[in-house]
């Protein structure tokens, strides 16, 4: 008799699993992003949002969560039921970089999470004041060794900042770092020339860019990219690839359900495949990479490697 009513049980909430699976989403759902507001990070996620939105008949909510280098939208994620109603989406700061150097990591990349797919890679190109005297990269590198510590470069982020410390590793130059929460902080005072470089991606740069009031000089890509496609990448300059791929992805906390993870998923790929979510992706110098919930997490690992070797190379201090 006691096994018949653990049997039964058992059958009931199987039962009331698959048909709460069946009638996910029923409310609206919770976006949280480490993304300040007028960024390209924040413009993802909201172009993202649409689609999906549409496609699970559900309202989203962007929650915008900056600072502490994502850590805080990280840990507001991480904090939230499995249910599906709040996703977050990361980058390489929130998961590469933190959990590396920060001497208490507040969550594993890996298992505090439940990857959902990627989105993007965003391009990043240096970008340097007029007042600089200088054409190309060849020329900035002259000017920086001739004048050194004279130069500043905004750090606004994670891969602007571990792709400048390799530049400058590379061309044997040294400038003084900036730290800002997020590039559209940083913006002004690159435009001012208080600072006068940045590792930035085109979202704010482009158009200061073409009115003369910024310079660009190399991308931080394997290739050439949009809205810069003369403007050469650093290996072919004579330096190596930069080693920092900034990207973008979908993530729910740890022990997300398999049926809402590979739900979410699918309509995320659908969502990348339309060509007006690509095209105004590429408007802002984000490269649309749809992938599964496994090949997530291996750029989460192998991303979370490149920074552990800067620490242990000496080009990044723990926190």
């Amino acid at each position: 008799m006691r096994r018949a009513l653990l049997l039964a049980a058992g059958v009931f909430f199987a039962l009331a699993a698959l048909r709460s699976f069946a009638d996910y989403p029923d409310k609206p759902l919770r976006l949280v992003t480490p993304f300040p507001a007028g960024g390209v990070g924040d413009a993802v996620a909201r172009l993202v949002a649409e689609p999906l939105s549409r496609a699970l008949g559900q309202t989203i909510f962007i929650d915008s969560r900056p600072g502490a280098d994502g850590q805080i939208a990280g840990m507001e994620a991480r904090r939230a039921a499995p249910d599906g109603y709040t996703l977050l989406i990361a980058e390489a700061t929130t998961m590469s970089m933190v959990p590396a150097v920060r001497r208490e990591p507040p969550y594993n990349p890996l298992t505090d999470f439940t990857p959902i797919g990627h989105i993007s890679s965003i391009a990043f190109f240096l970008a340097i004041h007029p007042g600089v005297p200088a054409q190309t990269l060849g020329q900035f590198v002259a000017h920086a060794r001739a004048n050194p510590d004279a130069l500043a470069f905004a750090s606004p982020a994670a891969p602007s900042l571990l792709n400048m410390l390799h530049l400058m590793r590379h061309a044997r130059i040294q400038l003084l770092k900036v730290y800002y929460r997020g590039e559209p902080p940083a913006m002004p005072d690159l435009l001012a020339g208080r600072v006068q470089a940045m590792i930035a991606s085109p979202f704010l740069i482009a158009q200061p860019a073409r009115e003369g009031k910024l310079r660009v000089l190399a991308a931080m890509l394997p290739e050439r990219s949009q809205p810069f496609p003369d403007v050469p990448t650093l290996r072919e300059l004579g330096y190596p690839a930069p080693p920092q791929v900034s990207w973008a992805g979908l993530f729910g906390p740890a022990k997300l359900p398999g049926q809402i993870t590979a739900r979410l998923s699918a309509e995320l790929k659908t969502a990348l495949a339309q060509p007006a979510l690509r095209e105004e992706l590429e408007k802002r110098g984000a490269v649309p990479r749809s992938s599964s919930p496994e090949e997530l997490r291996e750029i989460v690992r192998t991303q979370g490697e490149v920074w552990r070797t800067a620490v242990r190379e000496g080009w990044i201090e723990r926190e």
